[in-house]
């Protein structure tokens, strides 16, 4: 199964993880995700949020036009 993509560029961290959260509430089984973003703060805060909600943080997967793309796997609210 390919990845989702969370295209969030342009947005700021806080969007961004309010966007993943939104997802996280939508979902009914673990889903993989590729983030992509061109905020400056998401290399520390992603990693910082999926340890905080318990998801898992596989890390950047390289860029894509001026965007960096973190795969992470987000678990549905218990």
């Amino acid at each position: 199964m390919d990845p989702e993509i969370v295209d969030v560029r342009g947005l700021g961290c806080g969007s961004v993880l309010i966007e993943l959260a939104a997802r996280r509430r939508s979902i009914s089984g673990p889903v993989v995700v590729l983030v992509w973003t061109d905020d400056a703060g998401a290399p520390e805060e992603l990693p910082a949020w999926c340890r905080m909600t318990k998801q898992t943080f596989t890390g950047s997967v390289g860029d894509v036009d001026g965007a960096a793309r973190y795969r992470l796997t987000l678990e549905p609210l218990p």
